[in-house]
């Protein structure tokens, strides 16, 4: 799981190419056409894209 602040986030990747997250507040999906426009701080989804990076670089 990833954490963006005190908030716990937890990560699923399928096989589309499509990124589900949670949040305590709300559940997100992201791709890579709707990341742009998902209603969230844009601040955590680019944190959220460098963790995403982060994670695809360890495989």
């Amino acid at each position: 799981n990833v954490y963006f602040a005190d908030e716990e986030v937890s990560l699923d990747i399928n096989f589309h190419n499509t990124y589900r997250f949670s949040t305590v507040s709300k559940e997100h999906n992201i791709n890579h056409t709707q990341a742009d426009h998902i209603d969230v701080d844009e601040k955590k989804i680019k944190q959220f894209k460098d963790k995403l990076c982060e994670i695809n670089r360890s495989y």
